[in-house]
């Protein structure tokens, strides 16, 4: 079943890029999207963890009904022409319509997943992405800790520099591929 793959897939990926792009492109499947983005927060910011068929992406992480979703973690559904073809600036047709879903854990929202089409989205899809979307939260959130978790084992707290175990982790990575590829 899509759910039983989608929390596979989930449970699998511990790295953040590579968990939104799989995500995404899941739940454009799912849904039959014809694009979409993954929008997350990381340390107070908002970051794009993966798009398809996004004609402006730098301008998606100020849009209002991005933004709004962030902001009140509720589903927004985004009409053809609404607000003056606000949807085409971001997909290329202002013929598409948009769901905007919010990414929550616990009772915090991580981001938003945004996905555009020529038909109308409807309720069985808000349904779907409940299912989806609550086991996204989890998963993100792991991600989203284990990066912090790495990025703190590999750096020295009061230099700012990596440290040793940095050096070994680089190390082996590199012998690896000297061997992989033969060189010295």
């Amino acid at each position: 079943s899509d759910v039983f793959n989608f929390t596979t897939m989930l449970s699998l990926s511990m790295e953040v890029e590579h968990l939104s792009c799989k995500a995404l492109e899941m739940l454009k499947e799912f849904l039959a999207a014809d694009g979409g983005l993954l929008i997350y927060q990381r340390d107070g910011q908002l970051v794009v963890g993966a798009e398809n068929g996004i004609t402006t992406s730098h301008c998606i992480l100020t849009n209002n009904f991005i933004l709004e979703t962030m902001k009140e973690g509720k589903v927004k559904i985004v009409k053809p022409f609404e607000n003056d073809g606000a949807v085409g600036m971001y997909y290329g047709s202002p013929h598409h319509s948009m769901i905007i879903y919010p990414i929550n854990y616990k009772d915090r929202t991580l981001g938003v997943i945004a996905l555009f089409r020529e038909n109308s989205f409807f309720d069985r899809d808000i349904e779907k992405l409940q299912i989806f979307c609550s086991n996204l939260g989890i998963a993100l959130e792991n991600s989203i800790t284990h990066e912090r978790l790495q990025n703190l084992a590999t750096i020295d707290t009061l230099t700012g520099l990596h440290n040793r175990h940095y050096g070994m982790l680089r190390l082996t990575e590199e012998t690896c591929r000297a061997v992989r590829e033969k060189t010295s």
